[in-house]
């Protein structure tokens, strides 16, 4: 009896022992973690789901953590992956990098999904080199996040063929310069987007089934000249002769005045 009562006990050891296994690898698989893309190029930890080939680093798998990106000029692609955060997490994080692409990938349960950061030393002063130029987010799925994408002084940056939903805030390019948007599809969510007056979007964006565009100014047409009428002169009195009427009278006078004097003279010399 002791026996079977220990056996029973072993298997029972064995099975919790096994599930245990089972809960804590499951809990390790699921913990947060952080990549970075290092300004060579190079992903810590090495082992993060990401293969690296040239400038493009693709997912192979889900990810529950979040990226900062260090490096220019380099792609991101999904590969129709999620990138999952805890709520208080930075999806993709670009760090004052230009020409940055992110595609195909699904952001979602981050506080920021994607945040796009320049180099500005001196507020509201462009420096020679826009530092956050360029970046490309395209036929991304931006959803559940506090605030889908946040732009912070970037320049240029091109949203493409995006799905944005069931955000608090879609796209916040308020602090952004010249964004331009394209074929983005915004859904559910409780603010849209929140850009400045050097945002470009075409009809081709459809929030909520609507589609929108930003309003194109209106040209300014300068009146034309009223031209101005032509002076007429009026005499100032109506008895008055006319000049050339004048004149005349005082040469006939003067042509009958010399002929006088001449048949005068030629009189006087006859007697």
């Amino acid at each position: 009896m002791k026996t079977i009562l220990s056996r029973s006990f072993a298997v029972l050891f064995v099975v919790l022992l096994s599930f245990s296994s089972i809960a804590i690898f499951r809990v390790k698989a699921q913990s947060f973690m952080t990549i970075i893309i290092d300004t060579d190029g190079s992903i810590d930890p090495i082992n993060s789901s990401i293969k690296h080939i040239g400038n493009t680093y693709t997912l192979t798998k889900d990810i529950k953590g979040s990226i900062e990106v260090l490096s220019n000029d380099i792609t991101i692609d999904g590969n129709g992956y999620t990138l999952q955060g805890d709520e208080s997490s930075t999806g993709i994080d670009i760090k004052h990098k230009d020409e940055v692409t992110i595609k195909n990938l699904t952001i979602t349960n981050h506080f920021i999904g994607i945040k796009l950061s320049a180099l500005r030393l001196i507020p509201n002063f462009e420096p020679p080199h826009e530092v956050g130029h360029g970046t490309s987010i395209s036929n991304n799925t931006i959803l559940n996040n506090d605030i889908g994408v946040l732009g912070d002084a970037d320049h240029d940056t091109i949203f493409s063929g995006n799905y944005i939903v069931d955000n608090r805030i879609g796209i916040d390019s308020s602090d952004s310069v010249r964004p331009v948007f394209s074929e983005n599809q915004f859904l559910n969510n409780e603010e849209s987007f929140l850009f400045n007056p050097s945002a470009y979007m075409d009809e081709s964006n459809v929030v909520d089934g609507i589609p929108v565009a930003t309003p194109t100014p209106t040209p300014t047409i300068s009146p034309e000249p009223t031209p101005s009428p032509t002076p007429t002169s009026s005499p100032t009195s109506e008895l008055e002769f006319p000049t050339t009427l004048v004149v005349a009278s005082v040469v006939i006078l003067g042509i009958g005045a010399l002929g006088i004097l001449t048949f005068y003279k030629k009189y006087k010399r006859r007697t």
